[in-house]
C-alpha cells in the first residue's frame, strides 16, 4: 500500500473513531447539547493530547477529518433544521479547536484551564444566547395587530384594553407548551399589580383538538393566568404567519411588538422576554 493510500485510510479510520465517540456520547446524553457538547469536546481534547505525542502533523490531519466528518454528521444524523443549525455550527467551528488545544496542552499545561473556561462559556452562555437570538431574529416587530379573535371560557369575545398584553399561544398536542406554563405563570407573578399589563394563555385548536379536552387540561393544570380560546388555527396561521407552538405574542396599543419564543432565563441576554416587557412598559 502506497503512502498516499495509507494516509487516506488513516483519515477514514479517524472519521469512524470520531463518529463512534459522538454517537456514543449523544446516545448516553439523549442528544442534549449541554451534556453532549462538553463531553465530546473533552474527548477530542484528550485525543489531541494523546496523538500530539507522536507528531504535530497527525494532530492537524485528525482535526481536518473531524471537521469533514461533522459536516457529514450534520446532514445524515442531525438534519438541517432551523432549531439545530446553531448546534451544527458550534460543532463545525469548535471541534477542531479542542483537538488543537489538546495538542498544545503537551507543551503548555495552562491549556487545561483554557479548556474548562471555553467549555463553560460556549455551552452555558454563548450557545444559548446565539441560538435564542437566531431563532428570534425577526421576533421584534412594530406592525398593526390583524383582526384575530379570542374568546373567554364563557365564549365572550375579548377586547385587549391594557397598554401591554402578553399572550402565550399553545395547543394541547404541544409538549413544549406544557413545559413553558410554569415559566409563564412565574413571569405573570413578577408583574402582579401593574395595571398596564395583562397576561393571557390562548389555546389554538388544531385538527384533532376538542373543547372538552382543552377544558380538562386547563382544569387539571390550574394555573393562575386566564386562558382564552382562538377561533381557528387557520386564523392564527394566516394572520400571524406561524405554524407551530408555543409562540409568545406581545401587543402594545393594538400593535404587535414581539412574536417569538418566550425565554426568561437570566443567562439569556439577547431578546430576553422579561427585558422586552420592561422596555415596553417604560
Amino acid at each position: 500500500m502506497t503512502n498516499k493510500k495509507k494516509k487516506y485510510l488513516k483519515y477514514f479510520l479517524n472519521s469512524i473513531l470520531g463518529l463512534t465517540i459522538y454517537i456514543l456520547i449523544a446516545t448516553l446524553c439523549n442528544g442534549r447539547f449541554s451534556y453532549t457538547f462538553p463531553l465530546f469536546s473533552i474527548s477530542l481534547f484528550i485525543l489531541g493530547f494523546v496523538f500530539a505525542k507522536k507528531n504535530q502533523s497527525t494532530v492537524r490531519n485528525i482535526s481536518f477529518i473531524f471537521l469533514m466528518e461533522l459536516c457529514l454528521l450534520s446532514v445524515l444524523i442531525l438534519g438541517i433544521e432551523n432549531a439545530k443549525v446553531t448546534s451544527i455550527i458550534f460543532y463545525l467551528i469548535f471541534m477542531p479547536l479542542f483537538v488543537f488545544m489538546g495538542s498544545w496542552a503537551r507543551k503548555q499545561k495552562i491549556q487545561f484551564l483554557y479548556l474548562a473556561i471555553s467549555l463553560f462559556f460556549l455551552t452555558f452562555l454563548i450557545k444559548p444566547n446565539t441560538g435564542h437570538y437566531l431563532r428570534n431574529f425577526y421576533a421584534d416587530l412594530n406592525t398593526k395587530l390583524p383582526k384575530i379573535s379570542f374568546y373567554t371560557l364563557n365564549e365572550e369575545k375579548v377586547n385587549f384594553t391594557n397598554e401591554v398584553t402578553i399572550i402565550d399561544l399553545w395547543s394541547t398536542s404541544c409538549a413544549v407548551c406544557f413545559r413553558k406554563f410554569p415559566e409563564f405563570e412565574k413571569l405573570k407573578q413578577e408583574f402582579e399589580g401593574n395595571d398596564k399589563i395583562q397576561f393571557y394563555s390562548a389555546n389554538v385548536p388544531l385538527k384533532n383538538d376538542t373543547r372538552e379536552k382543552t377544558l380538562a387540561t386547563i382544569k387539571r393544570l390550574n394555573y393562575d393566568y386566564e386562558t382564552l380560546f382562538a377561533e381557528k388555527f387557520e386564523m392564527i396561521r394566516d394572520s400571524l404567519g406561524i405554524n407551530g407552538f408555543p409562540h409568545l405574542l406581545i401587543i402594545k396599543n393594538d400593535t404587535i411588538r414581539y412574536l417569538g419564543d418566550m425565554e426568561t432565563d437570566k443567562k439569556i441576554v439577547l431578546t430576553n422576554t422579561r427585558n422586552v416587557i420592561q422596555n415596553l412598559l417604560e
